[in-house]
């Protein structure tokens, strides 16, 4: 059973718009996600935002990224990013960097919260036209 996303048109978006409508869409979509759901949706995201992968890195991102949509579905709290900015730091005509900096705020179901400091580096490439995701670098 397939599950019906509604995935944002990414042409004519550039480097950090598509890296802010990646983040923007998990956090939207997350809510509605089971932990099932989400193991079902993380390939078409992948397809959907990053470049083709190999079978080995894309077994690794599907579940990299339905862990992503499963915190985000508020099963075990909620997410929420503060003060985000993404800057394009490097950009040819094939190839971008965009830095990502701000707030990831994770608000368990007990009332914890936890704030962590966001510092990644994004690498993307073009892909028949589009800006696609080829690496997520944390630091």
């Amino acid at each position: 059973m397939a599950v019906e996303l509604n995935l944002p048109p990414l042409q004519g978006l550039s480097p950090d718009q598509v890296v802010s409508t990646f983040y923007d869409f998990i956090l939207a979509t997350g809510p509605t996600m089971t932990e099932d759901s989400a193991q079902m949706a993380a390939p078409q995201v992948i397809d959907h935002f990053f470049e083709p992968l190999s079978a080995a890195d894309y077994d690794s991102k599907v579940y990299e990224l339905a862990t992503l949509l499963y915190i985000a579905s508020g099963a075990e709290g909620s997410v929420e990013l503060m003060g985000v900015n993404y800057a394009v730091t490097a950009m040819d005509g094939s190839t971008a960097t965009v830095n990502m900096t701000g707030t990831a705020r994770l608000i368990e179901l007990g009332g914890h919260v936890d704030d962590d400091t966001i510092n990644d580096t994004i690498t993307l490439v073009m892909a028949d036209g589009v800006w696609k995701i080829q690496e997520i670098a944390s630091y």
